[in-house]
């Protein structure tokens, strides 16, 4: 059939899934996410079992998709293989939403430990003077640092879960930026499942985006953010010429993310840097400019304000990515363009938190009221 073919078998696939997974989900009352949070950007129930439709198109296209000899199907098995306990855990937490964080966190791990030993996914250079040493060295320590990097990478599209069609399209936009590399470099099995991948996950985007109606939830984020982790860990092992920091730039956005919102909670206010709260980039964003006092009891608008909260955070992934591809093979760039996007969005988040921007506050006065008035 071709990739496209496949592709579009994905595509399908996870649609047909995720729209069987809303009627079941909905009928039996399973895997519903509590929209009374303070937190949340809905009001009206929606399942958060993203995870089955996103991961049952991508393995009915892996299925299909068939290349001469067996090492693409050993591979994809393994792959497999590997994302199945960050899959299911994240499920479980899905169906009862009563697991620990660091429950969730040593299972992500343990999908990391499997994509070590399964698929060689092993960071063992990161161009970063003093600890390339050390990793070259000692395999203990790039175990560790695998480890670390992917289910940390799991975890931040978790956290940039928040608005409809957020966690989604970064994921799409990095997968496909993976696949273009991929391409360029020759690595034919990286490129494939890259594409299957953002295909199955755009399945799922057309139920999630713009009416949320249904929601990635943690096993839907928790697969993507690890498939997302695994390819490019071993795009970056199996092709020297990959600088380390593409992928970094990539998904620096949520990344970044994660990082400072442990850094707020744990060192300005104090908490637990696990606890929810609405001070990420994309919950001020919603708060303080899309939000109307017109959507208190109004489902259908809450939902597409959420939504276009979202597409302005589209932003962050688009602007990372086209720097991220122009300079995949120069070190020296990326973490330049790394550290730019760190102060970008530190600037972006204080004016937001302290309305420092009359810009802003001028926009919120425009965007409101065109919303309000949306049918519906």
């Amino acid at each position: 059939m071709g990739l496209i073919g496949i592709a579009i078998v994905a595509l399908l696939s996870s649609a047909s899934i995720g729209y069987l997974t809303i009627r079941l989900a909905l009928r039996y009352k399973l895997g519903i996410d509590q929209c009374e949070a303070s937190h949340k950007t809905h009001l009206h129930i929606v399942p958060r079992l993203g995870a089955i439709p996103v991961a049952g198109g991508l393995v009915i296209a892996l299925r299909a998709f068939t290349l001469d000899g067996d090492e693409f199907d050993l591979d994809a098995l393994f792959l497999a293989v590997t994302l199945l306990p960050a899959l299911c855990i994240g499920l479980l937490e899905d169906f009862f939403q009563n697991l620990g964080t660091l429950v969730r966190l040593f299972t992500t791990m343990l999908s990391a430990a499997l994509g070590w030993w399964l698929l060689g996914a092993k960071l063992t250079f990161l161009d970063i003077g003093f600890l390339d040493p050390i990793l070259a060295t000692y395999a203990l320590a790039g175990f560790g640092v695998t480890l670390f990097a992917a289910s940390g990478v799991s975890h931040a599209i978790n956290i940039v879960d928040g608005c409809n069609g957020l966690s989604s399209f970064v994921s799409m936009v990095i997968l496909a930026a993976i696949a273009a590399v991929a391409n360029v470099v020759g690595d034919t099995f990286i490129f494939s499942v890259s594409i299957l991948s953002a295909a199955a996950v755009l399945g799922f985007f057309v139920w999630n985006f713009p009416f949320g109606r249904l929601f990635l939830g943690d096993g839907g984020a928790y697969f993507t953010g690890l498939l997302v982790a695994e390819l490019s860990i071993m795009l970056v092992c199996r092709n020297p010429g990959v600088s380390p920091w593409f992928p970094m730039l990539l998904a620096v956005y949520p990344i970044w993310e994660t990082l400072y919102s442990a850094f707020r909670r744990m060192f300005v206010r104090g908490r637990s840097p696990g606890s929810p709260d609405r001070l990420h980039m994309h919950s001020l964003v919603y708060h303080r400019l899309i939000k109307s006092a017109a959507n208190r009891n109004n489902p259908r608008l809450q939902s597409l304000q959420s939504s276009v909260a979202a597409m302005y955070m589209w932003a962050f992934a688009l602007v990372a990515a086209v720097p991220a591809l122009l300079f995949w093979d120069r070190p020296d760039l990326l973490k330049l363009m790394c550290g730019v996007f760190a102060v970008v969005y530190l600037v972006l988040y204080r004016n937001l938190v302290h309305f420092r921007s009359r810009r802003l506050l001028l926009l919120r006065g425009r965007i409101a009221p065109v919303l309000a008035n949306t049918p519906g």
